[in-house]
């Protein structure tokens, strides 16, 4: 983002089933670079697991033969973390070669006592929700394959074992645009050990009060606090979260988090507010210079947080630790208004489940926004009220754009692997 000659960054810590894929070596290294570019972050660098189920069963929940792994690899699994991938007939079939090889190893031993565990289990009143072997009430999950679908292997926990901020993790940097030179840098989440990266939308704008303008850059943080800075010399202004959050107690006057005990990963797990993927994520937030309105689409979801001892493998993905979201119906979504300046809720309209989609507001006073569910939606800029829904058949896990077409404004969207075109009256 370029902005009075600075350069602003964040920093990180439709296709048809194909064929049964070939199960040649030929085809297994390729399959395994795909796999360890585009699904070792979910499931694991040898598909153990993390966010993601371990893929180190014979048969998989969501793909049970080769035409539907196909289709899951393309399509991915509509309301859930599962996206779908851009890949060729042929890169298809080397993932799916080499995921249904992962079924023939046998999955990483867990620790603990199982004998315990179902006392433990028994007594908490557990079976009263859940059914596990057979037994209990269908009110929550099903439980049964919990220990095949999911381990503690993930990505966090690799700040815990060094020490310090760990700059610039987790930071905005403001870089000079002739040299590169650093002019500044503000870090949201010190000593991440929760995988809350800065990856964020930052928004620049103007505070025209006092009779002059002081130009500001303000972010909807992951951690789920919203920061306003001054963007010529990155002083800290405004600090306030606008979703759930369990790690700490406000901010200072600097904007550092003053820190609340016992929130770092664990052997036997945390629960923290927000989770891993955090309040919001990579897509886009909107901004109304007219009323100072910034318009985000927010994820309210915790996570259980877990330590790991990984093994190292030079060249390889090396994660420290993982989670455990809490995405069943406790977890919603929402789109907000927060006052620019401030970062005071104006109004919240709750959406079914976290969102993976941005949203757009427009100079008629409309905010556009999309859901997993696949719904493609205008509310009321000013209250939040619905004003239209239209039921797209596909997850939308994207940015609404707007543009001029023969004298008409229109909206489109990508949903699932088609884009969804409307022209306004």
């Amino acid at each position: 983002m370029y902005s009075d000659g600075l350069f602003l960054f964040v920093i990180a810590a439709s296709l048809s089933a194909q064929a049964p894929p070939p199960t040649s070596s030929a085809d297994l290294l390729p399959g395994r670079r795909i796999f360890e570019g585009q699904c070792a972050p979910c499931h694991g660098i040898h598909g153990e697991g993390g966010r993601g189920p371990t893929l180190h069963v014979s048969r998989l929940r969501h793909a049970p033969d080769d035409a539907a792994l196909a289709d899951l690899l393309q399509n991915g699994i509509p309301g859930t973390g599962m996206p779908g991938f851009f890949l060729s007939e042929g890169e298809t079939a080397q993932v799916s070669a080499y995921v249904r090889g992962l079924g023939t190893q046998p999955a990483a031993p867990v620790s603990g006592d199982a004998a315990r565990g179902r006392t433990v289990y028994q007594t908490a009143g557990c079976p009263t929700c859940h059914i596990a072997e057979g037994a209990g009430r269908a009110l929550g999950p099903d439980l049964s394959e919990a220990g095949a679908r999911r381990t503690t292997q993930g990505r966090t926990g690799t700040a815990m074992g060094v020490p310090g901020d760990n700059l610039y993790t987790g930071s905005l940097l403001a870089l000079r645009a002739e040299d590169g030179a650093l002019q500044w840098h503000f870090q949201f989440t010190p000593h991440d050990d929760h995988d809350w990266d800065a990856t964020e939308i930052p928004v620049l704008f103007e505070d025209r009060r006092n009779g002059r303008a002081r130009k500001l850059v303000a972010m909807a943080n992951r951690n789920a606090f919203y920061y306003v800075l001054d963007r010529t010399t990155g002083e800290f202004l405004v600090g306030a979260p606008y979703a759930k959050q369990t790690w700490a107690n406000g901010l200072d006057e600097k904007g550092r988090p003053k820190l609340l005990p016992n929130i770092s990963p664990t052997a036997e797990g945390t629960l923290v507010y927000p989770s891993l993927q955090g309040a919001a994520n990579w897509f886009s937030p909107s901004f109304d210079p007219v009323h100072n309105v910034l318009f985000a689409a927010v994820r309210e979801m915790g996570s259980y947080y877990y330590k790991t001892d990984p093994e190292y493998r030079p060249g390889m993905m090396f994660t420290g630790g993982g989670e455990r979201a809490l995405d069943g119906d406790a977890a919603y979504g929402a789109v907000r208004a927060l006052d620019a300046l401030t970062g005071e809720t104006k109004w919240s309209f709750r959406l079914q489940s976290p969102p993976w989609a941005g949203v757009m507001a427009t100079a008629g006073g409309l905010v556009f926004g999309g859901s997993n569910e696949g719904n493609f939606f205008a509310l009321d800029a000013a209250s939040g009220t619905p004003l239209w829904d239209f039921q797209t058949g596909g997850t939308i896990e994207a940015n609404p754009v707007s543009f001029l077409m023969d004298g008409k404004q229109c909206v489109a969207v990508a949903a699932g692997h088609a884009i969804v075109v409307f022209a306004l009256p």
